[in-house]
């Protein structure tokens, strides 16, 4: 027999690609109310960012929680973002990271990233540049762009990692080379520091970084 929930999530996927985001999101809510986890956290997309329903977090919150409980990998990212941003539950920072290392500890790059940023900015977990570089670098040999130029910023402030300009440049290129914008600065300003034998940069980008919250 065809499956039944399958088929709804391509016919509501349909519906989204044809610009029918009411039909969409009535279709993805009969496939989470079968229980299935891709029609959950589909349906906690469309309630997180207003698409085909009225913007709802709590309901975004309810349908990622659903599909996490299944294992579904974009619903738990979805729950851990949640959480982090207090976005239909009260924020906590703790089970935010709970949540991305689980998916870090399963190997996907985008969360091992996230990992890595949040332990070096001391974030629902100790500080610890260490673990940082050690997640960080994990994404990074996955091809992951943000934890390239993180590897590189560590490496260039001597942050969890002895300090080498040379290796900076290494992980930077690296991230120039896959389109990372914001790389090209620091990566002109390495080059700058190891043609003039300067041993440390006058400033420290990653503070800022932290600072900023910024992940790009």
């Amino acid at each position: 027999m065809p499956n039944i929930s399958s088929e709804l999530i391509q016919s509501g996927k349909i519906a989204y690609n044809e610009g029918n985001l009411t039909l969409a999101a009535e279709i993805f809510n009969k496939a989470a109310e079968q229980g299935d986890s891709d029609g959950q956290y589909f349906l906690g997309y469309f309630y997180m960012d207003g698409i085909g329903v009225a913007q709802d977090h709590t309901k975004a919150f309810y349908w990622f929680e659903k599909g996490a409980a299944q294992g579904n990998v974009n619903a738990i990212q979805c729950l851990a973002a949640q959480y982090f941003n207090g976005n239909g539950v009260t924020r906590n920072e703790a089970k935010a990271f709970e949540l991305y290392t689980l998916l870090a500890e399963h190997g996907y790059a985008a969360a091992q990233a996230t990992v890595g940023t949040l332990y070096a900015r001391g974030q629902g977990t100790a500080q610890d540049f260490k673990k940082a570089v050690e997640w960080s670098k994990k994404a990074a040999l996955q091809g992951n762009l943000v934890a390239l130029y993180h590897m590189g910023v560590f490496y260039a402030n001597g942050q969890g990692v002895e300090q080498d300009l040379s290796e900076s440049k290494e992980w930077l290129q690296k991230a120039v080379d896959g389109g990372h914008e914001p790389s090209k600065d620091l990566l002109k300003k390495v080059k700058s520091a190891i043609f003039d034998k300067r041993a440390w940069l006058a400033f420290d980008l990653f503070t800022e970084f932290i600072a900023s919250g910024s992940d790009s």
